[in-house]
């Protein structure tokens, strides 16, 4: 008996605690204004309530960039006394940190510096001269103006620029000394 009235009292003091109360109904309405007047304001909009687009705007190609050496011909100039003399050549493999300077920025992009070994495309070199392997590339910058609009609305405002870095043309080749 005595766990069944505590239940019932514990019952009672909970609900008579957590139920709202307001003086009238008037201060209800002028609370529950409040809280949807600052809903539909720009300024607290999450990510999801935006749509965004991109536009494609000006291009730049750096053309023949220096990316290194490439590695697996030795730690100095090679010399090929017999014919063939060259170095076989792959793409793949040993990526490096290029920064470019154009002029809208300072960019980053990851670039592979690939490797000599005994298979792949071969870049023939001349006998008797000191040579070396060295790897170039060609670098676009794309810039895109990103805008975004409130959905359920018409005007797209413009937000932001983005750039995106690729690496467009392989320009390898042999080097003398």
């Amino acid at each position: 008996m005595k766990k069944l009235a505590i239940t019932g009292l514990c019952f009672i003091l909970t609900t008579s605690i957590s139920a709202p109360v307001f003086a009238n109904t008037g201060e209800t309405q002028a609370v529950v204004s409040n809280v949807i007047e600052n809903a539909s304001d720009n300024s607290t909009k999450r990510a999801q309530d935006w749509e965004y687009k991109r536009e494609s705007g000006s291009s730049l190609i750096k053309a023949d960039q220096y990316i290194g050496v490439a590695p697996g011909q030795g730690a100095d100039w090679t010399v090929f006394y017999d014919e063939p003399a060259g170095f076989n050549w792959t793409p793949s493999g040993s990526p490096v940190t290029v920064t470019v300077s154009a002029p809208m920025g300072v960019f980053s992009i990851s670039a592979n510096l690939g490797s000599c070994g005994s298979s792949g495309k071969f870049y023939g070199a001349k006998k008797n001269k000191p040579c070396r392997l060295e790897v170039y590339k060609d670098i676009e910058i794309k810039e895109y103006q990103v805008y975004r609009r409130p959905i359920g609305t018409t005007k797209w405002v413009f937000y932001k620029t983005e750039y995106q870095t690729s690496i467009s043309t392989d320009r390898t080749r042999v080097v003398y000394r």
